[in-house]
């Protein structure tokens, strides 16, 4: 429950910086990583996919996508 609660607010406060910030990067990254420990990963992916479009050559980035994708 615990857990859940601080997701949740997590979430608030990335949507909150994604809408201050001049490059979104870290935000949109973090929501991925939010979205993918809570098991969706559909919305994790397009997240992580959104945080590669502003830092192409985030290795961390191309890491999930590559796994949510069943690559290795």
């Amino acid at each position: 429950y615990v857990s859940a609660k601080m997701d949740q607010r997590a979430e608030e406060l990335f949507n909150k910086a994604l809408n201050a910030a001049r490059s979104p990067f870290l935000a949109l990254r973090a929501l991925g990583i939010l979205y993918e420990r809570k098991g969706n990963t559909s919305k994790a992916f397009d997240y992580y996919k959104k945080a590669l479009s502003h830092r192409p050559s985030d290795q961390f980035t191309i890491d999930k996508i590559r796994k949510i994708e069943g690559h290795p």
